[in-house]
């Protein structure tokens, strides 16, 4: 198997969360023009303010990566969003985006929080990795340094969405009752709230208080 037949790619590993960066360049996706507006951004750096011509040429491709996983829709509904409700939705898209992602937090994270030691490490998630590339040769393919980069990255996004709440790897839930989850239950994506770390009697209630 090689890259082309795998759904997986580390690409995440060049990038990060980058919220604020991406909704930065935001009305650059979503202008008439986009590839134009955005190789001119990696040369002049107005909006992004990344030192690094080749880190910001990275992002870039990143960033377009999670805007083409979610429709424009939902770009315009992200946009009005204050900033606390914008990390809970880049969460959501980079979930969309990268299926390694995906699969790592609901076999490693969901998991976890579901067991007596609420806990995560970096090791847990290496183990998560080893478990995937046991099916898939192209992730087995990809060096330690590689895995071992991913497994930080995995963790930096668990704590900067509030998942990690400290040193240990303690997991806690989002602070759902000061967030809006109404987009998620209106569209039927009731696997994000479970993402979220959220219980089935708190994700019923948030059902009941929004019409679908």
């Amino acid at each position: 198997m090689d890259k082309k037949d795998s759904i997986y790619s580390a690409s995440l590993t060049g990038c990060g969360f980058m919220v604020d960066e991406m909704t930065a360049i935001l009305p650059l996706l979503m202008c008439e023009n986009p590839e134009l507006e955005l190789k001119k951004e990696v040369i002049e750096n107005n909006y992004l303010h990344i030192n690094s011509q080749t880190t910001r040429s990275r992002a870039v491709s990143e960033f377009k990566k999670r805007y083409n996983s979610l429709t424009r829709e939902f770009w315009e509904h992200y946009i009005e969003l204050d900033h606390k409700n914008q990390v809970l939705a880049m969460f959501y898209v980079m979930l969309k985006a990268y299926p390694i992602l995906f699969d790592l937090h609901f076999d490693v994270t969901v998991k976890k929080w579901a067991s007596v030691a609420q806990i995560i490490t970096k090791g847990d998630v290496l183990n998560g990795i080893y478990t995937i590339e046991a099916k898939d040769e192209f992730v087995a393919s990809w060096s330690n340094l590689t895995k071992n980069k991913l497994s930080s990255a995995f963790i930096t996004i668990l704590k900067k969405t509030g998942l990690i709440k400290n040193s240990k790897g303690e997991l806690q839930q989002v602070p759902y009752q000061n967030l809006d989850f109404s987009y998620y239950v209106k569209n039927r994506e009731l696997w994000f709230l479970e993402a979220c770390l959220l219980y089935p009697y708190q994700i019923n209630e948030l059902k009941d208080k929004v019409a679908l």
